[in-house]
């Protein structure tokens, strides 16, 4: 029969082992008071509606404070969106905080390419607000850099009813 030290036979070493997970456990919860990091954050609504949805797309930072839809509420995914099978909302309420910096992907998709395909046009980098109702941007001001790398401002306003 092998020897035993005092510690295994009465459990210091245990107690120990189970005071230095602790502790560490600890320092992660701590850490986690300081910052949070992922990729996508979305904050719902009692009803389970997304209201503030931040998430980074296509090399675009967004923010999106959304107005929640007037109509019934069906099962949605983690990410708020309509869980499969469930009808789309009819247009989206928001005010919509970008910044893009340009190249590497990001940009505007079109038929269906990935990044780098003909179908991802680089806008390059620009920063943006914009308003929309019922599904529709009828208001923006961004800014992008001129050839020249000046920064110029951009403005639309969608036509009125």
């Amino acid at each position: 029969m092998p020897a035993t030290t005092r510690a295994e036979e009465t459990g210091e070493g245990e107690g120990r082992g189970i005071e230095a997970r602790l502790a560490a456990l600890e320092q992660l919860v701590d850490a986690m008071t300081r910052e949070v990091v992922t990729r996508r954050l979305v904050v719902v609504d009692a009803l389970g509606r997304p209201r503030l949805v931040a998430d980074i797309s296509r090399g675009t930072a967004e923010l999106r404070l959304e107005v929640p839809n007037s109509g019934p509420v069906g099962p949605t995914t983690t990410t708020g969106d309509p869980a499969p099978g469930q009808p789309a909302p009819a247009g989206r309420t928001a005010v919509v905080l970008h910044a893009t910096p340009g190249g590497a992907g990001a940009g505007v998709r079109g038929g269906g390419g990935g990044a780098g395909s003909p179908d991802v046009v680089d806008l390059g980098p620009s920063v943006g607000l914009q308003l929309w109702a019922d599904g529709d941007a009828v208001a923006e001001f961004d800014i992008w850099p001129d050839g020249a790398g000046r920064w110029c401002p951009h403005v639309h306003l969608a036509a009125g009813p």
